[in-house]
């Protein structure tokens, strides 16, 4: 479950719309979901709107898929070429591909397909560093353990540094739009962000969970229903 932001940035938004990988990452329609998850999901679409302007709709196929695009595809700047001094800058933290700057000598790349390229690898990172978070104490095994231990203390520490040269990255792309930040009364009085108390929505998913049998505590830890201990120690949303 979401977690009670009072101030949200592009970070926190992009790493919010990645915990709900249930709904945006699924074949599912909007009013199958849970009355939680609508609102968690509405309060995202909220957020997007108030960063882009837009007036996104995730009730419908289309405006749930106009919706994924714009994470993941660059929010609209098909149309955008790159800068010199954004290439420049680019350069600086991506040293590794420098051979590919050569290309853009006589084209300039696309806005969006360089966002697109930098998102994936964020995916990747991001699913790799919660692959663990959905399982229940009771597939917990003393192997999984010493696994976990070292992934956490060697692998998502090399991950984490990458994602903040990705998110540096993220910033010189979308320039104004990665600076703004939104207050969550703000959100409410202008972009129709759900007034629902954090207290309301955990006390909804109690009784959804003994409704269906299902034990809280491995609720909350599960990828299905995104409240994942994992995203929240990645540094994504710093």
């Amino acid at each position: 479950m979401m977690e009670n932001h009072k101030e949200w940035s592009f970070a926190k938004l992009l790493t919010e719309y990645m915990a709900e990988w249930v709904f945006f990452g699924k074949e599912c329609r909007f009013k199958t979901l849970p009355w939680s998850l609508q609102i968690e999901v509405r309060r995202i679409t909220s957020v997007l709107n108030a960063f882009t302007g837009g007036s996104y709709d995730p009730t419908t196929a289309e405006g749930k898929q106009e919706i994924i695009d714009a994470f993941e595809q660059g929010f609209n700047r098909q149309d955008e070429l790159c800068t010199d001094d954004q290439l420049e800058e680019l350069k600086v933290l991506l040293p590794q591909v420098d051979d590919l700057y050569s290309e853009f000598d006589d084209e300039r790349p696309i806005v969006s397909d360089f966002y697109r390229y930098l998102f994936t690898a964020y995916q990747a990172s991001y699913d790799y560093v919660t692959v663990f978070d959905d399982l229940v104490d009771s597939q917990y095994t003393d192997a999984f353990f010493v696994i976990d231990a070292f992934k956490r203390k060697k692998i998502n520490t090399h991950i984490n540094q990458k994602v903040k040269i990705i998110f540096k990255c993220f910033k010189i792309l979308l320039g104004d739009m990665f600076n703004k930040k939104f207050t969550t009364s703000e959100l409410i009085k202008n972009y129709g962000y759900p007034d629902v108390d954090y207290e309301k929505l955990v006390e909804f998913n109690k009784k959804w969970c003994r409704f269906h049998g299902i034990n809280f505590r491995d609720f909350r830890k599960s990828k299905k229903y995104a409240e994942r201990p994992g995203y929240s120690t990645l540094g994504f949303a710093e």
